[in-house]
C-alpha cells in the first residue's frame, strides 16, 4: 500500500502536511507548510515499492532536474528535492512552488463554460510557456500538455488570469539520451501522433495545446470526435470564429510537418482579438507601427521564417541575426531576470545576455539589490509584438512590446517604489555580436503604452 500521510504530519523534520492535492499509482501530492519559512509548497512524493514501471523513477528524478533549470513565472519554481529510505520503501520528493487555481479539467467537471476570448487568453499564455521552453538549445518538449497539467485561476474584475504547466516529468532535453527521448510518453486524446512513434518536436506541444482548446470548447475529449484520415473533425461540434477555428485544425494535424513549426510561429498566428485594453479589433501590426512613429515599420515575418528552436550561435566572425533570433534572445532576457534580479543573483546570465552599457548598468543593480537586502519578483513577462528589425555587421536592433508585472521588495516586503508596477511598454533594444555571440548591448523605452498598479503584489521567491 502506498504510503499516505495524514494533516499534521511533518517530513524531513521541515514539511508539514496541510492537504492532499492529487493522488497517482505510485504517490501522492500535498499541500505543505515550509516550516523554515511558512511558505506554502507543494509536495510530490513517489513510492519505489509502488512502481508498476521503472520509468516512472526515471521521469520523477528527471521532473527534478529540469525545474532547476527553469525560470518562468508560469511554471512552478523548484524548491528542493530528497529521498527519505525506510524499512520496506524509498521515497522521492519534490517540493515546488504551489501553483493556486485548479486545473482546467476539474474545473470543466465543475461546470465552467469558457468562451472563445477567454480560451484564447489561456492559448496564449500556454504559448508563452512554450516558446519559453523553445529558446533553449535544442529545445524542451513538454510533451503532456494536457487539461489535468494546465492549472488556472479564472480573473476577478481587477485582476487577470493566472495559469501554470506543472508536471515536467515526460520532458525530453537535451542532456537526455536518445534512449530516454524515445521514451513513449503522453495522454491518449491529446498524444500527437508522432509521439506514439517515440519522437517529439517542437510542433508535438502545439498539437497538446490544440487538444486541450478543443475540450475546453466542447468539453469532449479530443478522442471521442469523429477522425478522417487520422485528423480530428470538430468543425461541426464548435461555434468560433473561422480564424480560430483554422489556427486550431492547423495544430491538429497529424502529420507535424504540417503544423505551425514553433511556439513562435503558432503564437504569432494566433487570432489576438481579445481585449488587452486597447480598442478590440486594432491589429498589433497596426498598433506597433503608430506607436513606433515610423513609415515603414518592417513586422516580423514569423510564418515565413525559421524555425525559432533552431536557434544556435555561430561561430563565425560576423554572423547573421534573423528576426526570430533577435526575439529569441529577448525572451531570454525577459524570463532570465528573475535569476538576477533576486537570489541568487546570478551574473553569469548577465554576461551570457548582455554586453556593453546593458552590462554596466544591470551589474550595477544587481549589486545594489544584493547588499541591501532587495529584488524583485515577476507575476507577468510577456512579448506582445515585435518588428522594426534590422541588421548590419555586427550590430542590429529591434523593437518589442513587453508586458510585465513586477513587484519590487525589501528585506521580504512589497517596497511603495514605483517599480512595483504592471506596465506595457514598447522598448528598442540595441544588439551586438561579440565573438559569434549576439547580446543586448543596450536598451531604452519609447512609449509607455499602459501602467498601473500591481494587482498581484507577491515578494515570495
Amino acid at each position: 500500500m502506498i504510503t499516505k500521510y495524514q494533516p499534521g504530519q511533518i517530513i524531513a523534520n521541515r514539511y508539514q502536511i496541510l492537504d492532499i492535492l492529487g493522488q497517482g499509482g505510485s504517490g501522492f501530492t500535498y499541500k505543505a507548510q515550509d516550516q523554515t519559512n511558512q511558505q506554502q509548497v507543494a509536495l510530490k512524493v513517489l513510492s519505489l515499492s509502488q512502481l508498476n514501471d521503472w520509468k516512472q523513477e526515471e521521469l520523477f528524478k528527471r521532473e527534478a532536474s529540469i525545474l532547476r533549470e527553469l525560470s518562468h513565472p508560469c511554471i512552478p519554481k523548484y524548491f528542493d528535492d530528497f529521498e527519505i529510505e525506510t524499512a520496506d520503501d524509498r521515497l522521492y520528493y519534490l517540493v515546488q512552488q504551489l501553483a493556486p487555481g485548479k486545473s482546467l479539467a476539474s474545473l470543466i467537471k465543475k461546470g465552467w463554460n469558457p468562451q472563445e476570448e477567454e480560451v484564447k487568453q489561456i492559448a496564449h499564455s500556454v504559448l508563452d510557456i512554450l516558446v519559453y521552453l523553445q529558446t533553449f538549445n535544442p529545445p524542451i518538449i513538454h510533451r503532456d500538455i494536457k487539461p489535468e497539467n494546465l492549472i488556472y485561476e479564472t480573473p476577478s474584475q481587477d485582476q487577470e488570469n493566472t495559469l501554470f504547466l506543472v508536471d515536467f516529468g515526460a520532458v525530453q532535453a537535451h542532456r537526455h539520451s536518445s534512449t530516454v527521448a524515445r521514451t513513449i510518453v503522453g495522454t491518449y486524446g491529446y498524444i500527437a501522433p508522432e509521439q506514439l512513434r517515440g519522437e517529439a518536436n517542437c510542433s508535438t506541444d502545439l498539437y497538446g495545446l490544440a487538444a486541450t482548446i478543443l475540450f475546453l470548447l466542447t468539453e469532449k475529449s479530443p478522442s471521442e470526435f469523429p477522425q478522417k484520415d487520422f485528423k480530428i473533425q470538430f468543425s461541426q461540434k464548435v461555434q468560433i470564429s473561422k480564424p480560430f477555428a483554422n489556427w486550431l485544425d492547423k495544430n491538429l494535424e497529424p502529420t507535424q510537418e504540417r503544423r505551425f513549426p514553433s511556439a513562435q510561429v503558432a503564437w504569432q498566428a494566433l487570432p489576438h482579438n481579445y481585449n488587452t485594453n486597447q480598442e478590440k479589433t486594432v491589429s498589433p501590426v497596426g498598433k506597433l507601427a503608430s506607436l513606433a512613429g515610423v513609415s515603414s515599420l518592417m513586422i516580423i515575418s514569423f510564418l515565413l521564417g525559421n524555425n525559432i528552436s533552431e536557434l544556435e550561435y555561430s561561430e563565425e566572425e560576423n554572423p547573421s541575426l534573423s528576426d526570430q533570433e533577435a526575439v529569441a534572445l529577448i525572451q531570454r532576457w525577459q524570463s532570465s531576470k528573475q535569476q538576477m534580479f533576486a537570489p541568487p543573483y546570478n551574473k553569469r546570465l548577465s554576461k551570457q545576455l548582455l554586453t556593453g552599457e546593458a552590462l554596466t548598468n544591470n551589474k550595477g543593480s544587481i549589486d545594489w539589490l544584493k547588499n541591501n537586502g532587495g529584488y524583485y519578483t515577476y507575476n507577468l513577462q510577456r512579448i506582445e509584438n515585435a518588428g522594426n528589425f534590422y541588421q548590419n555587421g555586427n550590430s542590429g536592433h529591434i523593437e518589442v512590446i513587453v508586458r510585465e508585472q513586477r513587484t519590487f521588495c525589501m528585506n521580504g516586503r512589497p517596497s511603495q517604489d514605483d517599480n512595483t508596477i504592471d506596465d506595457k511598454r514598447l522598448v528598442r533594444y540595441n544588439l551586438r555580436n561579440e565573438q559569434g555571440k549576439w547580446k543586448i548591448s543596450n536598451y531604452e523605452t519609447q512609449n509607455v503604452i499602459n501602467q498601473r498598479g500591481n494587482p498581484n503584489k507577491s515578494c515570495r521567491l
